[in-house]
């Protein structure tokens, strides 16, 4: 009995080995500065950064601009949402993808980050409340910063 509990548990620690990735390191694919695929007739821009276990993220989308720092075990955090109202978000991690929730008056809309490569990141984004059809966005990871600041300006 005690060698077949063995057995099991080294299958069972092997499992993420034999699948792929752990998800600290499909995690760490998410990190880095992102920017709309030239097919998509979004001008989005996203950075992601694990600051000391703190999610830093900043939103640009045309001239507007959202930051927050805020951390991923779920807890509401303050923010001013695109359109500068204010409003909450939280974030948590649901095996490799990032959800983020944001609540900005009367809307929810619900945010999945997942990095399908190192340079594709995908993100869906669900308007919950009112209630809509879900929309998937992809980027490409961008070299440095600084090319995310030139399209800002």
């Amino acid at each position: 009995m005690l060698i077949r509990s063995g057995v099991s548990a080294l299958i069972l620690a092997a499992l993420p080995l034999c699948f792929g990735q752990s998800s600290d390191e499909a995690r760490a694919k998410l990190w880095g500065s992102w920017k709309a695929d030239g097919n998509a007739s979004s001008s989005e821009t996203w950075q992601l950064r694990d600051a000391d276990g703190t999610l830093h993220m900043v939103r640009t989308e045309s001239d507007r601009k959202n930051e927050v720092e805020c951390n991923v075990m779920g807890r509401e955090c303050k923010i001013k949402s695109l359109d500068g109202k204010p409003a909450t978000v939280s974030f948590y991690f649901n095996g490799p993808k990032l959800i983020e929730w944001e609540k900005a008056g009367d809307k929810v809309v619900r945010r999945r980050f997942t990095a399908v490569d190192r340079d594709t990141l995908e993100v869906e984004t669900t308007s919950i409340v009112p209630n809509g059809k879900p929309e998937t966005m992809h980027l490409k990871r961008v070299a440095d910063s600084s090319a995310i600041a030139t399209n800002t300006k």
